[in-house]
Parts: C-alpha cells; sequence; structure tokens
C-alpha cells in the first residue's frame, strides 16, 4: 500500500511541475513573438473618457403632453427620438425610449435632466455615473382601459436619481472594446398622481403594485441600449487616448484591474 501511495504522490508531483513548466513556456512564448504587457493607472488612461463625458448633458424624455397622430393606443403619448446626449463639443445624439408597458399602464419618462456627469474605474470595470436634477413628475404612466382606469393616471417623482452604466474593457480586432455592458438605476420615489393617498391608491397597488420597479427598469434598458447603439464613438475615443499614451501594435488582451489600471497584451 505504501510503494501505491508513494507512487500517487510523485505523479501528483510531476503534474505539477508540468504545470509550471507549461506556464512557463507560455510566458516564453510570448517574449518570442513580441508581446509586450502595458499596466497604464488609472489617472493616465481613464482621461479618454472622461474627456468624452465631462461637461455633457443628457435629456431623456419619450412623453407628449397631447396625443400622438398615429400611435396606438398603449402608446399614445409617444414622442419617439426625443431624448439625447449633449457632448461637450455641441454635438448631441438623439436617441429614442421605448413605451414600457405594465397591464394596465404605459409608463413615459417626463423631461429627466442631468445635473453631473463622472467617470471612474476599479473593481474589473468603468462606471460612468449620471446625476439627475429632481423637477418632476419624471415619469408618466397611462392606464389604458382597465377598471383601474376610473382613478386616472399615476404620476412619479424620482427624487436624487443616479444612473450607473458600467463596462468592462476587453481586446477585439486589435484594438480596445467595450464588454458586458450594464445599468442600474437608483432613486427616491414619490407618486403624487391620483394613485395617491385616496381611495384609488388601493386599487392602483391591486392592479399594479410594481410600478416603481418598471419605472426603474425602464431607464435601465434605454441606457443599456444607448450605449451599446453608440459603442463605436466611446471606442474610437479610448483607443486614441491610449494610443496617444504610447501603446503601440495590435491590442490582444485587456482588463480593468481592481485598483483601476489598464492591464494590456500587445503584439508588434
Amino acid at each position: 500500500m505504501r510503494s501505491i501511495f508513494q507512487s500517487k504522490r510523485r505523479r501528483r508531483s510531476g503534474w505539477r511541475v508540468g504545470g509550471a513548466v507549461a506556464v512557463g513556456l507560455a510566458l516564453v512564448g510570448l517574449a518570442i513573438s513580441g508581446c509586450r504587457e502595458n499596466a497604464i493607472p488609472k489617472s493616465q488612461w481613464l482621461g479618454g473618457l472622461s474627456s468624452l463625458f465631462a461637461g455633457a448633458a443628457v435629456r431623456a424624455n419619450n412623453y407628449s403632453a397631447t396625443p400622438v397622430d398615429g400611435q396606438p393606443p398603449e402608446s399614445r403619448f409617444h414622442l419617439a427620438d426625443d431624448s439625447a446626449l449633449t457632448l461637450p463639443s455641441g454635438a448631441s445624439i438623439a436617441f429614442d425610449i421605448p413605451v414600457t408597458r405594465r397591464e394596465p399602464y404605459s409608463l413615459y419618462v417626463n423631461d429627466l435632466r442631468s445635473n453631473g456627469i463622472g467617470v471612474d474605474a476599479g473593481g474589473g470595470r468603468v462606471t460612468v455615473r449620471v446625476t439627475f436634477e429632481s423637477a418632476g413628475p419624471e415619469i408618466v404612466g397611462n392606464c389604458v382601459d382597465n377598471v383601474a382606469c376610473i382613478c386616472g393616471d399615476p404620476r412619479i417623482e424620482l427624487d436624487g436619481g443616479a444612473l450607473d452604466i458600467s463596462f468592462g474593457i476587453a481586446a477585439a480586432r486589435g484594438a480596445l472594446v467595450l464588454d458586458r455592458i450594464g445599468a442600474t438605476f437608483g432613486s427616491g420615489f414619490s407618486e403624487t398622481g391620483p394613485c395617491h393617498e385616496n381611495v384609488c391608491a388601493f386599487l392602483c397597488d391591486v392592479i399594479r403594485p410594481d410600478r416603481e420597479s418598471n419605472a426603474r427598469t425602464a431607464i435601465e434598458t434605454a441606457a443599456r441600449r444607448f450605449v451599446d447603439n453608440n459603442r463605436s464613438l466611446i471606442e474610437a475615443q479610448l483607443n486614441t487616448h491610449v494610443r496617444g499614451l504610447g501603446v503601440t501594435g495590435r491590442i490582444t488582451y485587456a482588463r480593468v484591474d481592481r485598483d483601476g489600471s489598464l492591464y494590456l497584451l500587445t503584439e508588434s
């Protein structure tokens, strides 16, 4: 029994040695192939994104106070392509926020405006935080063909709203690209419409108790879609800035480290 046990130990030890050799050979291969490691501090590389968003402004709106011609009942107040990101250069990128439909309500975003945008990195991701002013109501609901509609339409104020758009950095086609885009919206929530502290409040909650989460989901979904649709603009700005820091060659690997620095492998 002892000889068998000793034999297993020798084999396992051989695996460990073999694994270390494989890693060493891989590193040697990187050196031979001309791969270069680059570790760029956050204070240097993040400026490429900060310069894009610092001084920018967001206006989110898909609501018309009067019905829009040609729209079906479920989206009769939908004002398409009425939202925009305005860059410091003055250029404006319009985008649309689809109507969020949660029976019996259609939810619209009403003139939600930013009052600050900041960029940070850490924990493997970049975070763009957009804070919003509180001048409500920012969410307008329209009740369609339901008994609850006798109470009228809900109005929701979002107090101290903040939207965190986050993404990783990866490499593709020899350049930096955005990876795993996410968005989280948080705010205070107060209802000022007819579903508020009256006989209708109970009926509203029975019919649709999650109006708050639906409103937040609508904003998060719109934010993810906007970044995904405009990723080429963000990626171009980031790549131009990083190249200006002296990074040369094809970028074959990229990640944001826990401390916010940007780690790259490049090949000439």
